[in-house]
């Protein structure tokens, strides 16, 4: 269905002419002008966001009736993968400081032997030290 919009400025209407008496000269054309375009951005900004509102709210009907049906929406897609990146974790807590390793760098770190990992891998104990320290395992 077309939608017909008519958009109708009246100069009377214009903040220009209430800031500058009739008998300044600064009301001319310039002014005017820009006050009219000024009109005009703010209107294609409205109906901008009018537009973005009515499509993120067709999104979340087709996510609600996607998850009434049983099935896979956006969120858990999104939900799954940030599980996945950061399941391998660790935060570690020594005093005031914190770090977050991988859980195999940590394990590596406090030298407990984990069978093919340097080769599977391709890192060492050393390599994993020098790496956050900057200096050679003690």
């Amino acid at each position: 269905m077309p939608i017909n919009l008519r958009i109708f400025v009246c100069s009377e209407f214009l903040p220009c002419r209430r800031l500058f008496p009739d008998n300044f000269d600064i009301v001319d054309s310039s002014v005017q002008t820009l006050a009219r375009e000024g009109v005009f951005v703010q209107i294609y900004m409205v109906m901008a966001m009018k537009a973005l509102t009515k499509a993120f709210l067709m999104w979340q009907e087709e996510q609600a009736r996607l998850d009434a049906l049983g099935k896979e929406t956006s969120w858990e897609m999104y939900r799954r993968r940030l599980k996945m990146l950061n399941r391998n974790k660790l935060i570690v807590f020594v005093g005031a400081y914190f770090g977050i390793f991988l859980s195999h760098e940590v394990i590596m770190l406090v030298d407990v032997p984990v069978h093919k990992t340097a080769k599977e891998l391709g890192v060492t104990r050393s390599s994993i030290y020098s790496k956050y320290t900057g200096l050679s395992p003690p």
